[in-house]
């Protein structure tokens, strides 16, 4: 069985991530965060909100099937 640090570094090693919770109500918000930081670390980030077309200056997919190319993996960081 993996150890959660290989858990962490298998799923780290994808390019391409889905972050599913941006929020339109700031940079602040866990999901941008998130999508921030998967930038800055080179992963090809596609955030994932339904009632916005970009969100901190990046272009923002209102559902799976308008993504440009499938994503590896996904985070999902949305409100109960």
């Amino acid at each position: 069985m993996e150890s959660f640090q290989e858990l962490v570094q298998d799923f780290l090693a994808q390019k391409r991530i889905l972050v599913a919770g941006v929020s339109r109500s700031g940079k602040g918000a866990p999901a941008n965060l998130i999508a921030g930081r998967l930038r800055q670390t080179g992963h090809d980030v596609f955030p994932l909100n339904p009632h916005a077309d970009s969100i901190d200056g990046y272009a923002c997919w209102r559902s799976l099937a308008q993504l440009p190319e499938p994503a590896d993996a996904i985070v999902i960081a949305t409100t109960p």
